[in-house]
């Protein structure tokens, strides 16, 4: 199943069912890891310039790690949880925060922050430092 990229609401979901799934491939095509190097290069390196070569490597360090991240701890456990955004906040142009609760089927109740950024592709779920908002 082709996943939709149209909104943010939808590159959550499409990492949510990839995490249901276990399925590696549909949870690394749900993030930007792009948008993720250059958020990393640019708050490390301040004034200084990075170039495409430098990105790439960030992107593909970071790509590389999340892949071992999930292999060595596996995914997250939402199999019996339910999902529910509560709000969605633009913190500029092409990247938002999206607040979810996730219920566990245990009762336990989770707010969790999660971030999507519009590139080329569509909305894709980024980590981004909540003190940079």
């Amino acid at each position: 199943m082709m996943a939709n990229f149209r909104t943010p609401r939808d590159a959550l979901i499409a990492l949510e069912i990839a995490y249901r799934r276990g399925d590696i491939e549909g949870a690394v095509a749900a993030k930007d890891f792009r948008f993720e190097a250059i958020t990393i290069l640019t708050n490390a390196m301040e004034d200084k310039a990075f170039d495409d070569e430098i990105i790439n490597m960030t992107t593909k360090v970071l790509e590389q790690s999340y892949r071992a991240e999930i292999l060595r701890t596996g995914f997250p456990d939402i199999t019996h949880a339910s999902c529910e955004v509560l709000s969605t906040t633009e913190v500029r142009p092409g990247l938002i925060r999206i607040l979810e609760k996730i219920q566990f089927a245990d009762g336990r109740i989770s707010k969790e922050a999660t971030h999507a950024a519009l590139n080329e592709n569509g909305w894709h779920i980024v980590i981004y430092p909540e003190h940079e908002i």
